[in-house]
């Protein structure tokens, strides 16, 4: 989750990816609130794709 906030958007994407194979419930919350943001100017569409994958990966995974 540290990850997801470090300068290098390699180092976030690679974090996004890594949190929809290990994430749970929580933290759809946190990736809906890092896509709140603004994004910030090395940022790409990738990186914003990936927190939305990881988010849809989650959900999927747990539901009942």
């Amino acid at each position: 989750r540290e990850q997801l906030a470090d300068e290098d958007r390699l180092v976030r994407i690679a974090a996004a990816s890594v949190l929809a194979a290990f994430g749970d419930l929580d933290d759809i919350g946190l990736l809906s609130d890092l896509l709140a943001i603004p994004p910030s100017s090395d940022a790409d569409e990738c990186e914003r794709d990936g927190l939305l994958l990881a988010m849809k990966t989650i959900a999927e995974l747990n539901r009942s």
